[in-house]
Protein backbone atom coordinates (compact mmCIF):
# COMPACT_ATOMS: atom_id res chain seq x y z
CA UNK A 1 0.00 0.00 0.00
CA UNK A 2 0.84 3.68 -0.27
CA UNK A 3 -0.47 5.93 2.50
CA UNK A 4 0.00 9.69 2.79
CA UNK A 5 -2.05 11.93 5.07
CA UNK A 6 -5.11 13.42 3.38
CA UNK A 7 -4.09 17.05 3.88
CA UNK A 8 -0.34 17.19 4.39
CA UNK A 9 0.68 18.01 0.85
CA UNK A 10 -1.61 21.01 0.60
CA UNK A 11 -0.55 22.30 4.01
CA UNK A 12 3.07 22.19 2.87
CA UNK A 13 2.35 23.53 -0.63
CA UNK A 14 3.37 20.19 -2.14
CA UNK A 15 1.62 17.91 -4.59
CA UNK A 16 1.31 14.43 -3.08
CA UNK A 17 0.83 13.01 -6.57
CA UNK A 18 4.53 13.74 -7.22
CA UNK A 19 5.36 11.02 -4.65
CA UNK A 20 3.24 8.36 -6.40
CA UNK A 21 5.57 5.37 -6.95
CA UNK A 22 3.48 3.75 -9.70
CA UNK A 23 0.80 1.09 -9.95
CA UNK A 24 3.43 -1.63 -10.29
CA UNK A 25 4.46 -0.97 -6.65
CA UNK A 26 1.07 -0.33 -5.04
CA UNK A 27 -1.91 -2.65 -4.56
CA UNK A 28 -4.10 -0.21 -2.61
CA UNK A 29 -4.14 3.58 -2.31
CA UNK A 30 -4.21 4.41 1.38
CA UNK A 31 -4.85 7.65 3.18
CA UNK A 32 -4.89 8.79 6.80
CA UNK A 33 -7.89 10.99 7.57
CA UNK A 34 -8.91 12.65 10.81
CA UNK A 35 -11.85 14.71 11.98
CA UNK A 36 -9.71 17.78 12.34
CA UNK A 37 -8.89 20.87 10.28
CA UNK A 38 -11.79 21.59 10.22
CA UNK A 39 -13.58 19.53 12.84
CA UNK A 40 -17.01 18.23 11.76
CA UNK A 41 -20.01 17.79 14.04
CA UNK A 42 -22.68 17.38 11.38
CA UNK A 43 -23.28 15.51 8.13
CA UNK A 44 -23.13 18.82 6.24
CA UNK A 45 -19.75 19.69 7.77
CA UNK A 46 -18.46 16.20 6.89
CA UNK A 47 -19.80 16.51 3.33
CA UNK A 48 -18.15 19.91 2.88
CA UNK A 49 -14.74 18.24 3.23
CA UNK A 50 -15.29 15.34 0.81
CA UNK A 51 -14.50 17.10 -2.48
CA UNK A 52 -11.66 19.29 -1.25
CA UNK A 53 -8.42 19.49 -3.19
CA UNK A 54 -5.11 21.03 -2.24
CA UNK A 55 -4.09 24.40 -3.67
CA UNK A 56 -2.40 22.54 -6.52
CA UNK A 57 -5.39 20.27 -7.27
CA UNK A 58 -4.01 17.30 -5.33
CA UNK A 59 -6.53 15.06 -3.54
CA UNK A 60 -7.43 16.23 -0.05
CA UNK A 61 -11.02 15.16 0.73
CA UNK A 62 -12.04 11.53 0.91
CA UNK A 63 -13.99 11.63 -2.35
CA UNK A 64 -11.05 13.18 -4.20
CA UNK A 65 -8.89 10.37 -2.78
CA UNK A 66 -11.46 7.81 -3.97
CA UNK A 67 -11.31 9.37 -7.44
CA UNK A 68 -7.49 9.22 -7.38
CA UNK A 69 -7.59 5.52 -6.45
CA UNK A 70 -10.18 4.83 -9.13
CA UNK A 71 -8.03 6.61 -11.73
CA UNK A 72 -5.13 4.32 -10.74
CA UNK A 73 -7.42 1.26 -11.00
CA UNK A 74 -6.97 0.47 -7.29
CA UNK A 75 -9.12 0.28 -4.16
CA UNK A 76 -8.82 2.86 -1.38
CA UNK A 77 -7.95 2.14 2.25
CA UNK A 78 -8.39 4.48 5.19
CA UNK A 79 -5.19 3.38 6.95
CA UNK A 80 -5.73 5.59 9.98
CA UNK A 81 -8.75 7.61 10.96
CA UNK A 82 -10.10 9.15 14.11
CA UNK A 83 -11.82 12.10 15.67
CA UNK A 84 -9.97 14.41 18.04
CA UNK A 85 -11.53 15.42 21.33
CA UNK A 86 -9.13 18.28 21.98
CA UNK A 87 -8.42 21.39 19.92
CA UNK A 88 -4.66 21.49 20.43
CA UNK A 89 -3.70 23.72 17.51
CA UNK A 90 -6.72 25.48 16.05
CA UNK A 91 -8.04 22.55 13.98
CA UNK A 92 -11.07 22.00 16.19
CA UNK A 93 -12.11 19.15 18.43
CA UNK A 94 -14.90 17.81 20.57
CA UNK A 95 -17.29 14.91 21.05
CA UNK A 96 -18.92 14.21 17.68
CA UNK A 97 -21.28 11.24 17.39
CA UNK A 98 -22.47 12.92 14.17
CA UNK A 99 -19.04 12.43 12.63
CA UNK A 100 -19.04 8.74 13.59
CA UNK A 101 -22.47 8.22 12.06
CA UNK A 102 -21.70 10.14 8.86
CA UNK A 103 -18.27 8.57 8.37
CA UNK A 104 -19.74 5.08 8.88
CA UNK A 105 -22.45 5.83 6.28
CA UNK A 106 -19.79 7.06 3.83
CA UNK A 107 -17.71 3.91 4.37
CA UNK A 108 -20.76 1.70 3.89
CA UNK A 109 -21.78 3.51 0.71
CA UNK A 110 -18.32 3.14 -0.81
CA UNK A 111 -17.17 -0.21 0.56
CA UNK A 112 -15.75 -2.89 -1.74
CA UNK A 113 -12.58 -4.11 -3.38
CA UNK A 114 -12.86 -2.51 -6.80
CA UNK A 115 -11.17 0.64 -8.10
CA UNK A 116 -12.11 3.63 -5.95
CA UNK A 117 -13.96 1.50 -3.39
CA UNK A 118 -12.96 1.45 0.28
CA UNK A 119 -11.38 -1.94 0.94
CA UNK A 120 -10.69 -1.42 4.66
CA UNK A 121 -10.37 1.13 7.44
CA UNK A 122 -8.32 1.25 10.64
CA UNK A 123 -9.36 3.32 13.67
CA UNK A 124 -6.51 5.28 15.29
CA UNK A 125 -7.28 4.56 18.95
CA UNK A 126 -4.24 6.20 20.52
CA UNK A 127 -3.46 9.18 22.71
CA UNK A 128 -6.10 10.60 24.98
CA UNK A 129 -7.48 13.03 22.40
CA UNK A 130 -8.30 10.27 19.82
CA UNK A 131 -8.94 7.29 22.09
CA UNK A 132 -12.42 5.75 22.11
CA UNK A 133 -11.59 2.72 24.25
CA UNK A 134 -10.92 1.76 27.03
CA UNK A 135 -11.01 5.38 28.23
CA UNK A 136 -12.29 8.34 26.26
CA UNK A 137 -12.76 12.08 26.26
CA UNK A 138 -15.53 11.50 23.68
CA UNK A 139 -18.24 9.45 25.42
CA UNK A 140 -20.99 10.16 22.86
CA UNK A 141 -18.76 9.45 19.86
CA UNK A 142 -17.43 6.28 21.52
CA UNK A 143 -20.99 5.05 22.16
CA UNK A 144 -21.94 5.76 18.52
CA UNK A 145 -18.82 3.93 17.32
CA UNK A 146 -19.74 0.86 19.42
CA UNK A 147 -23.29 0.95 18.03
CA UNK A 148 -22.16 1.15 14.40
CA UNK A 149 -19.10 -1.05 14.25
Amino acid sequence: GWCPNDGTSGANNLDVRDAWPGEQYVDVVGVDSYNWWPFAYTADEFAARLDKTGPNGAPHGLDTWRAFAEQKGLPLAICEWGSTAVDKDGGGGGDSPGYMETFHAWLTAHGGTGPGQVEYEVLFNQWDNFELWPDTLQPQAAAKYRDLW
